[in-house]
């Protein structure tokens, strides 16, 4: 039987016949249960579907996320230090006031994704465009400029200034859409460009 406590409290949030905590952790958000300031340190939830969860509070700290589905989920004054949160998907995610400082997030779908107060990931930046038919997030950090076009599409920036013509037109991209995002990776290149002059040592 696996309990899931508050982190604060020691109050139980969820009892679970499961004998692995992300199965637990999975029956919880599938029923409903609100999570608040659950102790989930260094859980493993690779992979795992916690799609609208309600983990505000939750202590996440080391936890593996990689490749989660988040979407729309409820992180507000989460403890995710050090978290694993490559590949995962933060679409619509509230992270206000999170703490993702030291987190992994590469490749992470953060589209959408509400992040005044967060604590970033030391010399991180993050920058949403709303484009006519996809969103863009570029993360900034001391080793480049990763962006995300749409879902499916994550690429160095420099990668994007090669091939974002031939990327439009596979997704069937109109002319003017094509000259649309061009203008908007141009913009995100002045961007980064500004954040790696911010960063730069004194």
């Amino acid at each position: 039987m696996i309990e899931i406590l508050n982190r604060y409290t020691k109050k139980e949030l969820y009892s679970s016949t499961k004998e692995i905590l992300s199965e637990a952790v999975i029956d919880a958000v599938r029923s409903g249960v609100y999570l608040s300031g659950a102790y989930l340190c260094e859980a493993y939830l690779s992979g795992a579907y916690l799609r609208g969860a309600y983990l505000s509070g939750a202590y996440l700290s080391g936890a593996d996320l990689s490749g989660a589905d988040l979407s729309g989920a409820d992180l507000s004054g989460a403890d995710l230090r050090g978290a694993d949160l490559s590949v995962a998907y933060l679409r619509g995610a509230y992270l206000s006031g999170a703490n993702l400082s030291r987190a992994d997030l590469r490749g992470a779908d953060l589209r959408g994704a509400y992040l005044r107060g967060a604590t970033l990931p030391e010399g991180m930046s993050i920058m949403q465009v709303l484009g006519t038919a996809h969103g863009i997030v570029a993360l900034h950090t001391p080793d480049g400029c990763e962006v995300r076009i749409g879902c499916c599409e994550c690429h160095p920036l420099e990668w994007w200034g090669e091939h974002y013509k031939a990327v439009g037109r596979k997704q069937a991209y109109t002319a003017a859409q094509i000259n649309e995002y061009g203008a908007h990776l141009v913009y995100v290149a002045w961007w980064a460009k500004h954040q790696s002059k911010l960063k730069a040592p004194k």
